[in-house]
């Protein structure tokens, strides 16, 4: 019984000093890659950082007016031009409410053409 009891104390010495042994090269290990990280500088709480849309803080109003002098005399016209925009950015439900408008009150051709994005949605 005391060999047994030896030999128990040899094994749990032996698994002991192989824990630490692992333990030490994981602690050499983590030293060796984090040694070259930076630290990073955080800006302080209250300091205000510049805003990344420069129109955010603006008081730019666009009106009807606006919209007409852009377009010129053919409002319509330029609807339909946006809509295909949306149609090629895949916003397809904002191009059929701008289409459904032009097909209501546009001129014959414009109608037609309204009609024809509709069906290639």
């Amino acid at each position: 019984m005391e060999h047994l009891n030896s030999l128990w104390q040899i094994m749990t010495a032996h698994s002991l000093f192989f824990a630490e042994l692992v333990l030490a090269v994981i602690i050499l290990v983590s030293l060796f890659f984090f040694r070259n990280l930076k630290q990073v500088q955080m800006p302080p709480q209250n300091e205000q950082r510049p805003s990344l849309h420069p129109l955010n803080n603006s008081s730019i109003i666009i009106t009807s007016q606006d919209i007409r002098a852009i377009a010129g005399d053919d409002v319509l016209t330029t609807q339909l031009d946006l809509a295909r925009a949306y149609i090629e950015i895949g916003k397809k439900r904002l191009a059929k409410k701008i289409l459904d408008h032009v097909a209501l009150h546009g001129n014959v051709n414009q109608k037609q053409v309204a009609h024809h994005l509709m069906t290639n949605l």
